[in-house]
């Protein structure tokens, strides 16, 4: 999914401090789940789920922010957020999915003409880092 400058510049103009907020406090709930962070430390009427979304998108961390929101049940997150968040991580299986199959084609020919090599980027990285092929 290509990312449009514009993007940027509109959450560069924007007030989105709470929107901030909200993504960190997932992304804290995410990797520590035992400590008090609350994912609703902004309250929902006063940010924009769009800009949620983009910050969430644009820093590469919607996984998580999904997976926090998951964890905290019913009260985690707007419907409309999880399901955009869910729509995203479905686009980022698909597009994982035939970056895998590309990578096995690929390492299957160069093992066969017994060239050495190592991925430097990918789903198998993403399974060692995170221990999950779909986080980024």
């Amino acid at each position: 999914m290509a990312v449009q400058e514009s993007a940027y510049q509109r959450l560069r103009a924007a007030d989105c401090a709470d929107e901030v907020a909200y993504v960190q406090a997932c992304l804290r709930l995410f990797f520590s789940p035992a400590t008090d962070a609350v994912a609703g430390g902004a309250s929902a009427p006063s940010i924009s789920i769009a800009t949620v979304a983009d910050i969430a998108r644009l820093n590469k961390v919607a996984i998580f922010v999904l997976k926090a929101l998951s964890r905290a049940g019913a009260g985690g997150g707007s419907s409309e957020l999880l399901g955009w968040l869910d729509t995203y991580r479905r686009r980022t299986v698909s597009m994982n999915s035939s970056g895998i199959m590309d990578s096995l084609a690929i390492h299957q020919v160069l093992r066969d003409r017994q060239i050495d090599f190592v991925f430097l980027k990918g789903p198998f990285q993403q399974q060692l880092l995170y221990g999950d092929h779909f986080m980024k």
